[in-house]
């Protein structure tokens, strides 16, 4: 993550990334400091352990990616105005606590989780929040289709995640 990190800002003009061979420029809003707090952030963090594979809370996100992507829609709310919460327990029960991450237009695997951990223009730098958070023992992930991105992608989080019932 740091290399990608240090090779992105090498390719940023002020506010604006250039990614090599693409002359298009992607604007962000925090710029060059954004990328050195967040290498900053990468040298000093803490370890968190590793996320267990859920498979119920990867049909969440999918079911997220299927119903939103192709309706162009960004944001945690399902089309039907379920939050986040309500349409992760069509799937299962968590325990303890629970989150999740959408982003938009990388389909690239570590480009999408250095957006995230970026998380330009969110002072709270929730998304990298809920990456580090050493309660999420458990996620789930998909990738799909987006109407007006071309691809996003979800996580969800959380201390635990069973079948209904179990």
């Amino acid at each position: 993550m740091i290399a990608y990190l240090e090779e992105y800002v090498d390719n940023m003009e002020g506010n604006i990334y250039r990614e090599p061979g693409n002359p298009v420029g992607l604007s962000t809003k925090e710029g060059k400091s954004l990328v050195y707090e967040t290498i900053e952030f990468c040298f000093n963090a803490e370890p968190v352990g590793p996320l267990e594979w859920n498979q119920l809370l990867h049909e969440a996100a999918k079911s997220h990616c299927d119903d939103t992507g192709p309706k162009g829609m960004t944001g945690h709310d399902s089309s039907n105005g379920d939050d986040m919460s309500r349409r992760v327990e069509r799937f299962g029960d968590w325990g303890g606590t629970i989150g999740e991450n959408c982003s938009y237009g990388n389909g690239d695997a570590l480009k999408m989780v250095a957006q995230l951990f970026m998380d330009d223009g969110v002072a709270s730098r929730g998304h990298r929040t809920n990456i580090m958070k050493p309660e999420f023992k458990v996620c789930g992930a998909a990738i799909g289709y987006h109407e007006g991105y071309e691809q996003m992608s979800v996580q969800d989080f959380a201390g635990s995640f069973v079948e209904k019932g179990s």
